[in-house]
């Protein structure tokens, strides 16, 4: 019953790849958010910042290989 899956070193890179992103976008979103500042305008900048910053990466959709 050992189903524990070992990464390999390319898919452990994706997957600090997609952490630096991932912290990326909670900085941003950090330094965004303040009082008076709407979960539109919020939804807005995520938005955007997934379709100007991490659409254009070549990082793997799922590397954490759930569901599998």
């Amino acid at each position: 019953m050992n189903n524990i899956y070992i990464k390999t070193p390319s898919e452990v890179d994706l997957m600090r790849q997609s952490g630096k992103l991932l912290a990326q976008f909670f900085e941003m979103l950090n330094l965004f958010i303040k009082l008076g500042v709407t979960t539109m305008d919020i939804n807005d900048k995520a938005e955007d910042f997934i379709i100007n910053i991490l659409a254009k990466t070549s990082v793997n959709p799922c590397p954490v290989r759930a569901g599998v």
